[in-house]
């Protein structure tokens, strides 16, 4: 597994060398060596793998594009960075799985959090599609902590 990344690392970054980050490629091989982490921990439970996953994901964050379906008939349309999605959270995003997260919410409510210009919502949803995709993008430096922290005084307000 870890020669398999470092090839897949390796190859991640000639793509953004010859592309951007926000090209198809990079955003596919992105998912693909998030599928492979997801994988390797799942079999693995090791600390190395976790520890390596952790820091893959410092510089990345889901987000979600919305265009028509079921969210767009609530009023969401285009990017949302992904803070919640049932029991995975930006703050576990390298603890907990979200393609297990997803998978199990195929056939139950999902409950969603996102935000897109600093502004927070959350919605649940009981329908099977609901015209979200899923992706996941690189994000600038400082910038994860900024919405870690906006999602925490989120989350501290809303419970009150």
């Amino acid at each position: 597994y870890e020669k398999a990344l470092e090839a897949m690392a390796v190859n991640l970054e000639m793509e953004r060398n010859n592309t951007s980050d926000t090209s198809n490629v990079v955003l596919g091989k992105l998912m693909e060596t998030y599928l492979f982490f997801d994988n390797w921990i799942d079999k693995s439970h090791s600390s190395v793998s976790t520890k390596k996953f952790q820091q893959f994901m410092e510089d990345k964050l889901f987000v979600c594009i919305i265009h028509n379906g079921v969210a767009a008939d609530r009023g969401l349309n285009g990017k949302y960075y992904l803070l919640e999605y049932n029991d995975w959270n930006i703050d576990n995003d390298y603890e907990v799985s979200f393609v297990s997260t997803s998978s199990a919410a195929q056939t139950s409510n999902k409950t969603i959090t996102l935000m897109k210009d600093d502004n927070i919502v959350s919605h649940t949803f009981s329908e099977q599609k609901i015209g979200v995709e899923y992706r996941i993008e690189y994000i600038e430096q400082g910038q994860k902590q900024h919405i870690k922290d906006l999602y925490q005084t989120w989350k501290k307000h809303s419970k009150q």
